[in-house]
Parts: C-alpha cells; sequence; structure tokens
C-alpha cells in the first residue's frame, strides 16, 4: 500500500512539474527567453545572410520573427526552400529547434 501512495505521489508531482514547464514555455515571457536562448541561434547561424536588419526582415529580432512565423514555416518547412539551395541547410536539430518554436 505504501509503495502504491508512493507511486501515486511522486506521479503527481511530475505531472505538476510538467504543467509548470509547458505554461512558462507557452508564455510570452517564456517564448521570448525560448527565442533568444534557443532560436536566435539558428536564426543568426542559417538566415541572417540574407534576413538581415538591411532588409527588413531580420529574423534575429524577436518582435519581427514572431510576425512572420508563418511565412518562416511556409518557407523554410512546406516549401522547402529556405535557406536556399548553395547556401548552408538547416542541420536536424537545428530544424527541430525551429519547428518546435514555430508551433508554439
Amino acid at each position: 500500500m505504501n509503495k502504491l501512495l508512493y507511486t501515486a505521489g511522486l506521479l503527481s508531482i511530475l505531472g505538476i512539474t510538467h504543467l509548470l514547464i509547458n505554461s512558462e514555455a507557452a508564455s510570452p515571457a517564456g517564448d521570448r527567453v525560448y527565442f533568444e536562448s534557443t532560436v536566435r541561434p539558428v536564426f543568426a547561424n542559417k538566415c541572417s545572410i540574407c534576413h538581415s536588419q538591411m532588409t527588413g526582415r531580420n529574423w534575429e529580432e524577436y518582435e519581427t520573427a514572431v510576425r512572420n512565423k508563418a511565412n518562416i514555416k511556409l518557407r523554410a518547412f512546406i516549401r522547402s526552400d529556405m535557406p536556399p539551395n548553395g547556401l548552408p541547410q538547416l542541420d536536424k536539430s537545428q530544424a527541430d529547434v525551429l519547428l518546435l518554436w514555430l508551433e508554439q
């Protein structure tokens, strides 16, 4: 009986922790932190050669990237024409990072 109560308590704690982590990531502040620490470096490494301050579509700026999420998803993952041929492509981990952020 004690083992059953211990397991139920542990599962409750894990469930609450999961909800807290997911709610923070889904919040605007959590999204910005995730963007700055994880997404922005991908944009800086793969996209800023074309999408920079000079073009008016600087994906490294949070507000600009958020406004263009649908377009980024369309071009990078549906049409798959970004980055264009001849430029360094996203590796799997970079693509996973962007997709996770784009689908939030």
